[in-house]
């Protein structure tokens, strides 16, 4: 059980002026002249480094309607880890789902002392098959203590026609340390029932080996996982890496053939020569494939060399259509031209243009082919080569939707909401309530995109805390964060306002306690509603030391409720 102490509630008047002073923070021109309010500064939002103890700004929004049920979310307990230290970063894969057995997983470092399941060296797999009411913990990689694995990612791989979960085989994939460098990457997969068990760690050319970000799986037996990451000395990136490990379902083995391989993102991406550096950004990596595997993307965030009036941090995206054998990268696109982007972002200073800076991103691929990013972005203040990380004062972000096209070739954008809270940061000098000192750990916003299994819904859920004053905080933080989501009917041509689905007395627990979440790519379809498999950590329990153990739940009704769709405007 969580044991946070709730903030007793202020005034109304005092609530009415942190409103007021929320809203007075972002410039946005559905409120504002078009004429600059706010003077650019270099706030340089942290980097993620290679243990992941600092993170990016982010925020939220006033609280929205609750969940379409007078039933409140449930902590459903599946599991312990040993510390913090493998769930940091919200690119991994810690939730999953299978249709066609109806069965969640979550995947966890394991806890050999509160005690958990299985040993910190482990990749854990809980399991539910029925609808989450309860879990039950199965090993999914036996690490060692010379090869320890951590960072796990998991997904589900269902064989065709199979209905029972004892078929169902947990993929697991993630880093593995000698307890002094980043030296393999763990591949593991086995049936539910113990069998088929398959464990490969190895030895490839990667640049530190942390790969953990992007893991996917699809109906044809096609799994994946890969990063981007950097060489930095000190001052700027001065080398960058990708990798992709893709893997194949072996009938034979009954077992995953991996194959990894490695790309090169530093082509597109703008090297400054009077310093040696490229301008890539936080180690960014992202995939996603359609359900039959054919249709995939990958991509990271950089300053595309290929623009000629200047970039932001903008994804460069690759594109297959063959499961992964060959890769050909998207034209650059300047997402600063569309429509709600440039309704929503604050201009370039003296430019009539904007340029939404991305800070972190998923995505879901649809049953077009087309590639939903669901992405966090902040308004660059200047394109300039001195100046490229200004951003502006009170600019906490915002939440889109960005879709590109497959037939077309063409990107759309359609705004979700304002973010009005940053993302708690790390370190010595960190303001998150999590840990002191050097081991004070923050997170960011946690986006995440989910798509129903016929692809016609897709759905972007983040973080957000309803209202920093309430829980007596002067600065505004995501400190106390619920889990906001806003939904898409494809096929219906709708969409909705973002929804607070953990606030106040809907959602027990867990309001203002969504940290560290995750949620499942593929959602579960219900009757009228969607239901968003999606965890979080409680941080409480041991004392808001990042160096104790953490307790993994589920939140057992986290649903949109069809009736939130509305009618797009065309």
């Amino acid at each position: 059980m969580f044991n946070k102490n709730r903030i007793t509630m202020r005034t109304t008047l005092l609530f009415a002026l942190a409103v007021m002073i929320g809203f007075s923070a972002i410039a946005q021109k559905s409120m504002a002249p078009r004429q600059k309010v706010l003077k650019p500064s270099i706030n340089q939002p942290y980097q993620l480094n290679a243990i992941e103890k600092t993170v990016q700004p982010g925020t939220t929004n006033k609280p929205a309607p609750r969940q379409k049920s007078a039933a409140m979310v449930e902590l459903v307990p599946m599991g312990s880890s040993i510390n913090v230290f493998s769930i940091l970063t919200s690119g991994q894969r810690g939730m999953a789902y299978d249709p066609g057995t109806n069965t969640i997983m979550h995947t966890h470092r394991g806890d050999n002392v509160t005690p958990g399941f299985g040993n910190s060296n482990d990749a854990v797999a809980a399991y539910s098959d029925d609808n989450g009411a309860s879990f039950t913990e199965k090993m999914a990689y036996l690490g060692t203590a010379t090869e320890r694995c951590r960072y796990p990612s998991g997904v589900i791989y269902n064989p065709a026609g199979n209905t029972l979960i004892n078929n169902v085989y947990s993929v697991v994939a993630g880093p593995v340390t000698n307890g002094s460098g980043w030296i393999k990457t763990f591949y593991g997969s086995r049936t539910y029932d113990g069998n088929n068990v398959n464990q490969q760690a190895p030895a490839t050319t990667a640049n530190g080996e942390l790969i953990r970000n992007g893991m996917f799986a699809t109906q044809s037996g096609l799994v994946g996982i890969g990063e981007t990451q950097q060489l930095n000395d000190g001052n700027g990136y001065t080398d960058l890496f990708g990798f992709t490990s893709i893997g194949n379902f072996n009938g034979s083995t009954n077992s995953f053939d991996w194959d990894f391989g490695t790309w090169d993102p530093q082509e597109f991406i703008y090297f400054d020569p009077t310093n040696g550096w490229y301008r890539s950004w936080s180690a960014s990596y992202q995939m996603a494939f359609s359900p039959d595997g054919s249709i995939g993307y990958r991509w990271t965030d950089g300053v595309d060399n290929r623009a000629t009036d200047g970039s932001s941090f903008y994804p460069i995206v690759y594109k297959t259509t063959d499961g992964g054998a060959t890769w050909n990268v998207l034209d650059f696109f300047d997402f600063g031209q569309l429509p709600d982007v440039y309704a929503h972002c604050i201009n370039l200073a003296a430019e009539d243009r904007v340029a939404p800076w991305f800070q972190e991103s998923d995505g879901v691929v649809d049953y077009k082919g087309n590639l939903h990013i669901f992405a966090r972005t902040v308004s660059a203040a200047s394109l300039h080569v001195d100046s490229l990380t200004y951003i502006w004062n009170g600019d906490y972000g915002q939440i889109f939707e960005f879709e590109f096209d497959h037939g077309s070739s063409q990107w759309m954008a359609t705004w979700c909401d304002s973010l009005r809270t940053e993302g708690p940061s790390s370190g010595t000098s960190g303001n998150s309530i999590y840990g002191t000192g050097a081991d004070n750990t923050g997170w960011d916003m946690r986006v995440h995109a989910s798509i129903t299994p016929d692809g016609k819904k897709v759905f972007g859920i983040w973080t957000d805390t309803d209202d920093y004053a309430f829980w007596g905080q002067t600065e505004a933080l995501n400190n106390y964060p619920d889990l906001k989501v806003w939904g898409r009917d494809l096929e219906a041509n709708m969409y909705s306002n973002a929804h607070n689905l953990t606030y106040e007395d809907g959602a027990g627990a867990a309001w203002g306690a969504c940290y560290f979440t995750f949620t499942a790519p593929v959602a579960i379809p219900g009757e009228g509603f969607t239901t968003l498999p999606t965890s979080i950590a409680d941080i409480a329990t041991t004392g808001y030391d990042p160096n104790q153990p953490v307790f993994h739940y589920y939140l057992k009704g986290v649903d949109f409720d069809d009736a939130w769709f509305l009618p797009m405007l065309v």
